[in-house]
């Protein structure tokens, strides 16, 4: 058992007593973002301790199918130290100052704000695709041609998709559209999924944007960082209630009627 939280081992299903868990409402900052209990996923283990606070008398049952709490946000120290997302990197961003000050209730933040550089033969350009790639890709004469028209179609400080760009009638935004394809989201998506653009959702492709802006980050939130201590101490704060009871290695359908 981890300190800070309970862990129910599981239980043989010929054991367990079926368990209801009703859905209520609570007055806190991330109510909104919360699911009912019993349709919990890993990247909502946030709801119970969420509710306990703001539901006197009660108790609360996490169930997790996997062996460790945070879901996908789960670290760790490997064995040189360093702390690693073992299910992918994950960069904390809002814009809901509510929200950030009640997560900062269980963690310190680092200021990390998450840039991009995609290796275009040899040269570093941001991503998301913005004025100062542009500038790089086609130089400082026709990027400034091409930002006018930017600007004065979709307006500045805006993220314009590749499938709206290739909608308008100017060939040169039609070029941005399909340079922004071809060189950075074809190659990315071979590289992360192993599939080809082809065989992606057509609604993943149109959420590739150009960002026309000289704003370097991937995120433009207000509040940005990473937990200090990690994700997984995060999380152990979050569940560290008396009346909060996790159990691992369990299937929800083995617990519910």
């Amino acid at each position: 058992m981890r300190a800070g939280y309970n862990i129910l081992r599981t239980t043989p299903p010929e054991r367990r007593r079926p368990i209801r868990i009703n859905e209520y409402e609570g007055e806190n900052p991330l109510w909104p973002l919360i699911t009912p209990i019993s349709a919990i996923s890993p990247s909502k283990t946030t709801t119970p301790s969420l509710s306990a606070p703001v539901l006197p008398g009660l108790r609360v049952l996490i169930i997790e199918k996997r062996a460790h709490i945070a879901g996908n946000m789960y670290d760790e120290y490997d064995e040189a130290g360093v702390l690693v997302h073992r299910y992918g990197p994950h960069i904390f961003h809002t814009n809901d100052q509510r929200a950030y000050d009640y997560l900062a209730r269980f963690t310190e933040w680092s200021s990390y704000q998450h840039r991009v550089l995609a290796d275009w033969y040899g040269t570093y350009m941001p991503v998301p695709f913005n004025k100062n790639s542009m500038e790089i890709a086609f130089g400082d004469e026709k990027a400034a041609r091409l930002i006018e028209k930017l600007v004065d179609t979709f307006g500045d400080e805006r993220k314009v998709t590749i499938n709206e760009l290739r909608a308008q009638e100017d060939p040169e935004l039609q070029e941005v559209a399909d340079f922004v394809y071809q060189n950075v989201f074809l190659y990315y998506t071979q590289k992360q999924w192993g599939l080809t653009p082809e065989e992606v959702d057509p609604s993943v492709t149109a959420r590739v944007p150009v960002f026309i802006s000289r704003d370097n980050r991937y995120f433009q939130d207000a509040f940005q960082g990473m937990p200090v201590d990690g994700y997984m101490r995060l999380f152990e704060n979050l569940l560290g209630h008396e009346k909060i009871t996790v159990c691992l290695n369990t299937e929800a359908e083995s617990v519910f009627d």
